[in-house]
């Protein structure tokens, strides 16, 4: 999709400042990879989560907070088997397993806790279809770069830790 638009767009740009745009956007992909990919396994795991929660809480009439962490979990399996080895180069084993879980235990809390608040303080403004759309992106995109950060230097501890041994 992206190099679709890029070559439409090359229509209304000279070819000189397209390939330059162009050298630009391969750069800056290059230079942030990792959290792009790790971006877009969450996108995925995110389409899973939501999906999870709307079933639980809008059909079947589960507490918000019940059916929020069994969406998360359902999320959290499908972005470890994704993300592990190709965002985070490490090894499907018990230490990064232990990794992910215990990030994943204090978004789980973290998303929680942003989503109970956003949805009963949007819920007040908005339909409730919306507040439960605001509170859940709220408790999506805050934790997402909290646990990628923090995942981020725990595997860097672990293969420094696995390599001195």
């Amino acid at each position: 999709v992206l190099l679709l638009n890029l070559l439409c767009f090359k229509l209304y740009v000279e070819s000189e400042d397209y390939v330059e745009m162009l050298q630009m956007i391969v750069t800056l992909y290059r230079k942030f990879e990792k959290i792009l990919t790790y971006l877009f396994f969450s996108v995925l795991s995110t389409i899973l989560d939501t999906m999870v929660v709307w079933i639980f809480f809008q059909i079947l009439g589960i507490d918000l907070t019940i059916a929020n962490t069994i969406g998360i979990i359902s999320g959290f399996f499908l972005h470890y088997f994704l993300s592990a080895k190709t965002v985070f180069h490490t090894q499907y084993n018990l230490y990064s397993f232990i990794i992910y879980l215990g990030t994943s235990g204090v978004g789980l809390l973290f998303a929680n806790f942003l989503i109970a608040n956003t949805y009963s303080f949007a819920v007040k403004y908005a339909p409730v279809w919306l507040a439960f759309l605001f509170g859940k992106g709220v408790s999506v995109l805050v934790p997402f770069f909290v646990m990628y950060f923090i995942r981020k230097y725990l595997y860097i501890l672990l293969e420094r830790n696995t390599n001195h041994e």
